[in-house]
Order: C-alpha cells, then structure tokens, then sequence
C-alpha cells in the first residue's frame, strides 16, 4: 500500500535566516512537511540576540527546530538552551524520576531505570493542558529506540 505525500506547509527558508546562521558557521535546512534542522550551532556557546530571534521566528513558521551534533547536554546545559526561547524561564510540569540530574529535566525512557516510562502513548503538545499554554518546549533526545 503506498501512502500519500503530505505536501510541504511552510514557507521557504528566508535569507536572512540563512545569513544569519553562516555569520555563526551554522546551517539551516527546512524539513518536509514542516521543522526545521539547524547543523554547526553549539548550544552550550553563548548566542547573540539577533540568532535567537531569527531562530524563534523560524520555529513560529515551521513548528520546531532540531539542533543536531550537540553530543550529550548536561541537564544544566539542556535548561540553558531552554531557557534561550519563548518566556526565557522553565515551568516544568512533570515529577521527576529519581535519576533526573535536575529538577527541570522530566527523564524518558523505556527503561524505568533510567527514566518515566509509557508517557504520552499518543502524540501531544506538552502544556496544552494548561490555561497559559507552553511557548516553547525543549527535547534533548540521547537515544533514540529501533522502533516505535
């Protein structure tokens, strides 16, 4: 049975995100049908205001963006780069598993020894729930399973 193509839902790239990006050695490419994937960034360097708002407004546009080749983030570092977006503070609305190295780090996995299993069987938005609804929402994936 061959499945339809969901046809791309966002603009092109702009060019001043392009610029914007290579002034900082970084390269931006769109992802189909919607995200993006941002290479040559490290998240645990400093960065200007001017990449952080053609990076959200990038976000705006086209869902989410990935941050490849960042290797393993300390949980300080994953809230760091957290904290770069949308309110600029972490709400977290999670418990905590007791192997979470930060009380903002809500810890996945399929193991439960190394983190809360079987959470959201189903896609969703995390903070949806809630009355003022998350800007932002940061995922440091370490590892990713074969399947499902």
């Amino acid at each position: 049975m061959s499945r339809a193509r969901i046809p791309f839902i966002c603009p092109p790239l702009r060019e001043q995100t392009i610029s914007v990006l290579h002034e900082c050695g970084a390269k931006i490419r769109a992802l189909e049908p919607f995200g993006a994937e941002v290479t040559g960034l490290n998240l645990r360097d400093p960065l200007d205001g001017v990449t952080v708002t053609t990076l959200q407004h990038e976000m705006s546009l086209r869902g989410f963006v990935c941050f490849r080749q960042q290797g393993v983030l300390t949980a300080e570092e994953q809230v760091s780069a957290s904290k770069l977006w949308g309110g600029k503070e972490i709400h977290t609305t999670h418990s905590n598993h007791f192997a979470s190295p930060h009380p903002d780090v809500f810890r996945l996995s399929n193991d439960p020894l190394h983190g809360i299993p079987d959470v959201g069987p189903q896609w969703h938005n995390d903070g949806s729930f809630l009355p003022r609804v998350f800007s932002h929402v940061g995922y440091h994936i370490v590892s990713v399973p074969a399947k499902g």
